[in-house]
């Protein structure tokens, strides 16, 4: 191979990496650090993956702030789509898997919308149809959402701040070792985001810039 098609191959894949041809979906995660009953953050995360143009992959974790004296479970996610409205009634769900704090715990979900107590009214609300008990608590949650008319924006600008400035929020259990073991939680509460992380796509940006830089940096000195 010449010194310039090889440049020039390496250049295609810096630029290829740099525009996600080829990438995972990409991902933001929201951290879920703010409650309105006290207790060590992280009470967990919400993840959101772009799949597609019209669907979103969610999934909910439980943290471990509390460890090793409490243990977390979260139910009933809120998100804050942009949108508002408009979206609220244009979503499907689908794909719904939970993994409990309590074996043998098992629910049906639904979407609506509604208040998190401290933290304001969020547009879409997973909600279960049954149970609102202790033992409905959860160590993660994941779920599917397809938008029925037009399409999701960037990863990023899907959910956006509500009027108390949150884009997530979830029911908060809190239990003890005695609570783990007959189902009784210390004490109940909500729980919202406070920061936002974004991966992929600006690593990927650099990453391409650099491989591309790198093949400009090895012509100029093939040519000295």
């Amino acid at each position: 191979m010449t010194r310039k098609s090889g440049f020039a191959a390496l250049l295609t894949v810096g630029l290829f990496v740099a525009l996600g041809v080829g990438t995972a979906s990409a991902t933001v995660t929201y951290t879920l650090n703010v409650s309105n009953v006290g207790f060590t953050a992280p009470f967990g995360t919400i993840a959101l993956t772009r799949v597609d143009d019209t669907t979103i992959d969610i999934v909910m974790t439980a943290g471990a702030g509390g460890a090793p004296t409490f243990t977390y479970g979260l139910n009933t996610p809120g998100l804050n789509f942009a949108g508002g409205s408009g979206v609220t009634g244009n979503l499907t769900l689908s794909n719904v898997s939970l993994v409990p704090l309590f074996a043998g715990y098992s629910e049906t979900y639904a979407i609506g919308s509604g208040q998190i107590d401290g933290f304001g009214t969020f547009n879409v609300l997973v909600d279960h149809t049954g149970s609102q008990g202790a033992q409905s608590a959860l160590a993660s949650l994941s779920f599917r959402l397809t938008l029925g008319v037009g399409t999701f924006g960037a990863e990023g600008s899907i959910l956006a701040n509500n009027a108390d400035g949150h884009k997530v929020g979830s029911h908060l259990f809190v239990f003890n070792q005695d609570g783990l073991r007959n189902g009784t939680a210390v004490i109940t509460g909500d729980v919202t985001d406070g920061t936002t992380t974004v991966p992929e796509p600006s690593t990927l940006l650099l990453l391409g810039s650099g491989l591309a830089g790198l093949g400009i940096v090895k012509r100029r000195t093939s040519s000295e």
